[in-house]
């Protein structure tokens, strides 16, 4: 799994580079300007990480402690057994 991850990660990362890459070539827009576009999608891009982060944390949580749950429960069954 951590080996489709971070394939993943690369694959996503060379896209954003690229398209960074392909903006600034063909961009109609001055340095200026282009580097103000550039800084405001990143941060977009920056928020979108942030809250995908945020989710896959809560739902990592969330298994873990319904897992933990589940396991503690059988535990209980097999010491009443």
């Amino acid at each position: 799994m951590k080996d489709r991850t971070s394939t993943t990660l690369s694959f996503f990362l060379a896209g954003v580079g690229t398209g960074m890459a392909l903006t600034l070539l063909f961009s109609p827009l001055n340095g200026a300007d282009a580097r103000g576009l550039l800084r405001r999608k990143v941060r977009v891009g920056e928020k979108w990480v942030e809250d995908t982060a945020a989710a896959a944390e809560q739902s990592v949580v969330s298994h873990a402690t319904n897992l933990r749950d589940r396991v503690q429960e059988v535990s209980e069954v097999i010491t009443r057994s």
